[in-house]
């Protein structure tokens, strides 16, 4: 078998432009996302993903920085109590009363 190294389009002069899909087709796998969650960083993660959001849109809506809610979705903070109605509303439940009930 002879092996000819090629050059994958050396000297090509397009580029290609398109927007990032908001939208995961079904059949992706979603790191880090369960169907039950227990964290509250997993709650926040489900939702965002069930509504199709982008972490900058959900941080808008939530009057905070994006990088603020990032930090919450990747257990490095959690909001202040002027915030967490907010994130209640949001979910459209308090996730600590749904761990404190799996805990009895």
């Amino acid at each position: 078998m002879c092996r000819i190294p090629l050059r994958a389009l050396p000297n090509c002069q397009i580029k290609l432009k398109a927007r990032k899909s908001r939208f995961l087709p079904y059949f992706c796998e979603i790191s880090g996302y369960k169907q039950k969650p227990q964290t509250f960083a997993e709650h926040l993660r489900k939702r965002r993903l069930d509504l199709g959001l982008l972490q900058r849109e959900v941080a808008e809506k939530l009057g905070v920085h994006v990088a603020t809610y990032r930090g919450w979705e990747t257990f490095d903070a959690i909001p202040i109590k002027a915030t967490m109605s907010k994130v209640i509303q949001f979910l459209g439940y308090d996730p600590s009363e749904l761990s404190a009930r799996d805990r009895d």
